[in-house]
């Protein structure tokens, strides 16, 4: 009961001030959501979510994250950047046309002579996100909680019922590693990871080991410590902060969701539009036609003709649900819309001709290369509106006169 009013208390007291939440994977599933003010002051809300809930900032679990630990002999974000492409390539992480599901590069530390940088990417569909999710930011979990900045540092903590070691780098994670359900292979991973370490060229000595996190079980704490033979720090009133500088990843998910989201927005824009056109024309057209009458009598006649049409109109208005019938995947100026966007960051590939109409759509064009059609043909298979849509994506022809390739793509609606 004490417990509960203290938390009661420390409640009402954020609230007060400007607030943020913050999800973050709970110990053996779920989800815990906290509240957090820029102090840095944390209120546990609520235990255990199935779902994830609607936040401000989202924690992912490691299992979704791969961490890569990269020592450079220049400091450069160029060099970073072509550096963490050509390592995410060579472990398979990188999509078939050339582009990652999302990464972000930190800089742990810049020297004369050489550079830490730690590489974050997501995996792509380790993770169901809802819509209530979707606007979130997103960030490793184990970044929230705080660590010494002044010495290397092992992290432990417990994650949808799996346990993590974490290496921390001037309070950096530059590495993480699944160990499973139990906490008895701890020490032998350790052992292999800072083997890892030693070979990529960090100079890593750690001296403690920081559990990380509230509700890690009491009873493994002891086994952790004999495992590494270090001093072992727990605080089970510890509380998360958001970092201060926040990776820039987004699940796929996420970013489909969203840009579905934009899509409906901007269908919706169009049809009021359409609709305040209209509107404005009828106005015009009756105003014109007033105008025309000098007597009053015959002006009110006309009024009195036009009134009862207009009332119509005008009900007809107020039920804008009767648009959604043609703002549908079926639609083809939704079907042309979606197409177009697809283009987004290609700027090689030129339309020739687009036919749409409903339950059908024909893309005839050409690209300066290739490559660019390569990425074509995954936006259009991965596009939400085509998704009731079979794809004919016939092999493209280098013109021998314009030296570019050219192409023709059909979709036909599946059959019901």
């Amino acid at each position: 009961m004490r417990r509960s009013c203290i938390i009661e208390k420390r409640i009402k007291a954020v609230r007060n001030k400007k607030q943020s939440t913050l999800t973050l994977p709970a110990v053996e599933g779920g989800w815990q959501r906290w509240e957090c003010i820029p102090d840095g002051a944390a209120v546990l809300l609520d235990e255990k979510h199935e779902d994830l809930p609607e936040s401000t900032c989202v924690g992912l679990p490691s299992h979704c994250v791969v961490t890569i630990p990269l020592r450079l002999p220049v400091a450069s974000a160029e060099v970073y950047r072509d550096a963490a492409l050509l390592e995410l390539e060579t472990l398979g992480l990188l999509d078939g046309d050339g582009t990652t599901s999302q990464f972000d590069i930190l800089v742990v530390e810049e020297a004369a002579e050489h550079a830490y940088v730690a590489v974050h990417c997501l995996m792509a569909g380790e993770l169901d996100i809802p819509e209530a999710a979707a606007h979130a930011r997103f960030d490793v979990a184990c970044r929230h909680w705080e660590v010494d900045k002044d010495q290397d540092v092992i992290g432990v903590c417990r994650e949808h019922g799996q346990w993590v070691l974490l290496f921390f780098m001037r309070g950096e994670l530059i590495l993480s590693e699944l160990c499973g359900a139990s906490h008895e292979g701890l020490g032998v991973n350790l052992d292999l990871m800072i083997d890892q370490l030693s070979m990529r060229g960090f100079d890593f000595h750690p001296s403690i080991v920081q559990v990380l996190g509230v509700g890690c079980p009491s009873e493994a704490v002891d086994s952790i410590g004999k495992n590494f033979a270090m001093e072992v720090l727990m605080d089970q009133a510890m509380s998360p902060k958001v970092p201060e500088e926040m990776l820039h990843i987004e699940p796929l998910e996420a970013t489909a969701i969203k840009a579905k989201e934009h899509r409906q927005k901007r269908l919706k824009s169009i049809g009021v539009s359409v609709a305040a056109v209209y509107l404005m024309g009828g106005l015009l057209i009756g105003v014109l036609m007033l105008m025309q009458h000098v007597d009053l009598k015959n002006k009110q006649a006309e009024l009195e003709r036009y009134l009862p049409g207009w009332q119509e109109n005008e009900a007809h208005f107020e039920l804008w649900s009767e648009l959604d019938d043609l703002v549908t995947p079926e639609w083809p100026l939704a079907l042309y819309a979606a197409t177009v966007s697809s283009l987004d960051g290609l700027k090689g590939i030129e339309f020739d001709e687009v036919m749409a109409r409903p339950r059908f759509i024909e893309i005839r064009g050409s690209a300066a290369r290739a490559s660019d059609l390569n990425v074509f043909k995954q936006k259009l298979r991965v596009e939400p509106m085509f998704e009731e849509y079979d794809w004919l994506l016939g092999q493209p022809k280098k013109s021998s006169k314009t030296q570019r390739w050219e192409f023709k793509f059909r979709a036909q609606a599946k059959q019901l």
